[in-house]
């Protein structure tokens, strides 16, 4: 915001403390004095003190490794999917049901999924419920 304003480095460098909560806010805190020397410095520290507590957004082809596992309860499948497909942005409601459909291996689903037309979520979560 502050870049696309026309601001510089050292504004940036003010501003940066009202954006941070938290783990962030306190990690900016309590950087020794004097151990950055310029904005593309705090920058650069900032990132590699972060980037290994990113959690990536998953996407839609992510949701295609959901397999149900030889041993894995219809259930246990369906909590996996839900979780999975919760953590996924903008992803339609047609591209979940095939998912799941290629996804599910109990042979009564299965047999179910094979003999109706879904449209949508809900109808396959309705079924699913059944």
């Amino acid at each position: 915001m502050v870049q696309a304003a026309g601001g510089h480095g050292k504004v940036m460098a003010n501003y940066f403390p009202t954006a941070l909560t938290g783990s962030a806010w306190s990690w900016l805190m309590n950087l020794p004095r004097g151990s950055v020397h310029s904005w593309e410095d705090l920058c650069d520290q900032f990132v590699a003190n972060f980037q290994g507590t990113y959690t990536r957004s998953w996407v839609e082809d992510d949701l295609y490794q959901v397999r149900q596992q030889q041993d894995e309860s219809l259930r246990d499948y369906i909590r996996c999917f839900t979780e999975r497909r919760n953590t996924i942005p903008r992803i339609t409601g047609e591209s979940m049901v095939i998912e799941f459909k290629r996804g599910v291996k109990d042979q009564k689903m299965v047999e179910k999924l094979a003999t109706r037309v879904i449209r949508n979520t809900t109808e396959l979560f309705e079924l699913v419920n059944k």
